[in-house]
């Protein structure tokens, strides 16, 4: 369990952030209605900038010469589900940056190379998902593109050029599909700055829309840390959504209640559905008048830029602010679970990161929980990442998720891959055993998005590009 220092309030830090850009979705349909989960707003002083990007998309497909190195790869299987030490160490290679990680196995294997580029223009690509053996492109101005990977292919799915919020985090921003409905959700940012996530039904073909709905639709005059990833859950057979803490990078946001707050949406990752009832055990916290919400699997997150289910477990990638990173993993039957931001960030108190003396929130726990203050809350309540590193040595800047391998014949089974925006690596998490994979990629900079896709890994840039990755 974590243990925090609770002394008094209101002391502010110089801190600053490394936070991602997102590129921004739109779309035309028929029939938009009805607004379906309860909004509140919190605006907070914005200080990320994301340069603006136009451009036309012509298809330029590029492909890149075999140059492969190889070296032996040291893998081991252990049968039981371990999570390693919580404590981050220094690991040191010959061929990849150093890294100060969780005190887990980190092996640094060469060999992996970009096997082609396809152009979507100059256009930031927020991210990239897939359906029915073709990718989604969420383009960041507000383009979707259906892109068939074997003809080559592209089609306009949904169009919002010149409607969202598009200056700092926000756009166009993710895209799922139901595998047993005829439904699909898209998540963008209106320009009003409302992180809107958006289900369209439709007759055979996706851009045939017989009607829309707006499932979620909440302010943020922050204009960062939107999240406003979306996926399928086979699990609960309806879609999940993350959300970001609506809080720019500063000194107070370590003090930013959002996260913890159960009668509100920032900082969480839920069902989009407001009749869903997952959470009816979850701690009240807040105003004592208003219920806790009814469909948060996990909360106490900073910015859980992409989110991925596998089997019976929800996979958050969060972005920390200066110094951690975190892969959290957690089990359906767990939640709601607290992560622990904003009193910690990756494994250590964010009041010893940034030096705060007399820390504490401005919350409190509904006096009929069975938590008599938010200290006992903390203690008991807070979780983990299952594995976390720091910016330095490196530089790294933020984790960004993230796919994972489900295939008994490949020699990559039960390895969760994500990326650092910066880098130029693929990473991987063995859900078994803890062990963790570096492999470093060539001019790979500014990844937005991370997919497996036909045994190959596909990434999402800023630049406008699709990068097909080869592991070895």
């Amino acid at each position: 369990m974590k243990n925090l220092k609770y002394l008094s309030i209101f002391i502010f830090v110089a801190c600053s952030s490394s936070t991602t850009t997102v590129p921004e979705t739109t779309t035309t349909v028929p029939e938009t209605t009805t607004t379906a989960l309860e909004t509140t707003t919190t605006a907070l002083e914005t200080t990320t900038t994301v340069p603006e990007t136009t451009t036309t998309e012509p298809e330029t497909t590029t492909t890149v010469p075999e140059t492969t190195t190889t070296a032996p790869e040291t893998t081991t299987t252990v049968p039981e589900t371990t999570f390693g030490d919580l404590l981050n160490i220094t690991h040191t290679f010959a061929n990849c940056p150093d890294m100060n990680a969780s005190n887990v196995k980190i092996t640094c294997k060469t060999g992996a190379r970009v096997k082609s580029v396809v152009s979507f223009g100059e256009d930031t690509i927020s991210s990239v998902s897939k359906f029915n053996n073709k990718l989604y492109v969420s383009i960041k101005k507000g383009l979707l593109i259906e892109y068939d990977p074997v003809t080559g292919s592209k089609n306009e799915l949904f169009n919002k050029l010149g409607m969202l919020s598009i200056n700092n985090e926000g756009g166009l921003l993710s895209f799922a599909a139901s595998p047993t409905e005829s439904t699909y959700v898209i998540s963008y940012t209106d320009s009003s700055r409302n992180l809107i996530f958006e289900k369209f039904t439709y007759e055979g073909e996706l851009s045939n829309v017989t009607k829309s709905e707006i499932l979620f639709s909440q302010q943020n005059l922050a204009d960062v840390h939107y999240a406003g990833s979306v996926i399928w859950s086979k699990y609960y057979e309806d879609y999940i959504a993350s959300i970001g803490d609506f809080t720019a990078a500063s000194s107070s946001a370590i003090f930013n209640t959002n996260p913890i707050n159960t009668t509100i949406f920032p900082g969480k990752v839920i069902l989009l559905n407001d009749d869903a009832n997952v959470s009816s055990n979850i701690i009240h916290t807040a105003d004592k008048d208003i219920p806790p919400k009814s469909n948060i699997i996990a909360y106490g997150f900073r910015n859980p830029w992409r989110i991925l289910e596998y089997k019976n477990r929800i996979i958050v990638f969060d972005v920390g602010m200066n110094v951690y990173e975190e892969l959290n993993i957690l089990k359906y039957e767990n939640s709601p679970a607290y992560f622990g931001w904003p009193f910690y960030e990756g494994i250590m108190q964010t009041s010893d990161i940034y030096n705060v003396d007399n820390y504490s929130l401005s919350i409190d726990i509904v006096s009929d929980s069975k938590y008599n203050n938010l200290k006992d809350f903390i203690e008991i309540e807070s979780n983990f990442p299952k594995f976390t590193y720091t910016h330095m040595p490196g530089p790294r800047s933020a984790i960004i998720g993230g796919d994972v391998v489900d295939d008994f014949d490949s020699k990559y089974n039960y390895n969760i891959f994500f990326t650092d925006f910066i880098s130029e690596e693929i990473m991987s998490y063995n859900i078994l055993n803890a062990e963790v994979s570096l492999y470093p990629v060539s001019d790979t900079w500014g990844i937005t998005s991370l997919i497996l896709f036909n045994d190959e890994i596909i990434i999402s840039t800023l630049s406008g590009d699709l990068m097909f990755i080869e592991l070895p």
